[in-house]
């Protein structure tokens, strides 16, 4: 895809970004979806190895190599972000949005929610590959795990959670998703108001885009307070997601 659009120039603020297309008249609706799917197929198939690689066991690193630190003995507490309100929050939340901005702007929403499609297609694929190679033991492995001095007691996919704690997935996904719906909506938001605020001033708009990053610093560092990970944890997971989001908005 063309992320999400061909380049035509500045927009009224002075940046240079990719332009959706406009709604399309021109071309068949037909021609549209088949064109989006055979663009799409790439991305599946990444998808889909992201998805199969979730059922491989994650490298399992001695309970020894942290007998010097860091800790990994701290309370399970609850999430105070569950993985069905990330998922929620990170991809559900900017499709919505993407789409009704598309549809006020009169630009091509296809496109637009085909280049979030990729950006969790790539963000998946590198962040299931980095923690299953890591193998990295959580803050509360101990009790995640219910570790008994030689093993876990604990179910099979609790005691594999418990040794993927490097990146954050919850950090990637929120960066991910939330950043693409930071780049996609000024640019959109500047085409309104080019049309019909001018005289609303450019810094507006890119301070409304960037509000959602406030959400995904949110769910970000939730992880540390609830003890399913770390800060550099958080960190590297962020970092993945928003160059994978920076890379799918400019494909």
């Amino acid at each position: 895809t063309t992320g999400p659009g061909e380049s035509s120039g500045p927009t009224s603020d002075g940046s240079q970004g990719a332009m959706l297309h406009p709604g399309s008249s021109q071309v068949s609706w037909k021609a549209r979806v088949g064109a989006a799917v055979a663009d799409a197929a790439p991305s599946l198939v990444l998808f889909t190895i992201a998805m199969l690689g979730r059922l491989v066991d994650p490298y399992v690193r001695p309970v020894s190599d942290y007998a010097n630190g860091p800790p990994i003995s701290l309370s399970n507490d609850e999430e105070l972000v569950s993985t069905g309100l990330a998922i929620l929050y990170s991809y559900v939340l900017p499709m919505v949005l993407i789409l009704l901005l598309c549809l006020a702007s009169k630009t091509d929403w296809i496109e637009a929610l085909l280049g979030l499609f990729e950006v969790v297609a790539f963000n998946e694929f590198f962040t299931t590959f980095t923690k299953k190679i890591a193998g990295s033991l959580r803050p509360s492995f101990l009790a995640m795990c219910q570790w008994n001095g030689e093993g876990c007691d604990a179910s099979n996919s609790k005691a594999m959670s418990s040794r993927q704690s490097f990146p954050s997935g919850h950090a990637s996904n929120a960066f991910a998703g939330l950043t693409y719906l930071v780049l996609v909506t000024h640019l959109l938001l500047s085409l309104l108001r080019d049309k019909h605020a001018k005289w609303c001033p450019p810094s507006t708009v890119r301070a409304l885009s960037s509000l959602p990053l406030l959400l995904a610093g949110w769910i970000a560092v939730s992880r540390t307070r609830d003890y399913h990970h770390r800060f550099e944890d958080i960190a590297a997971g962020a970092a993945i997601g928003a160059v994978c989001a920076c890379v799918g908005y400019s494909l």
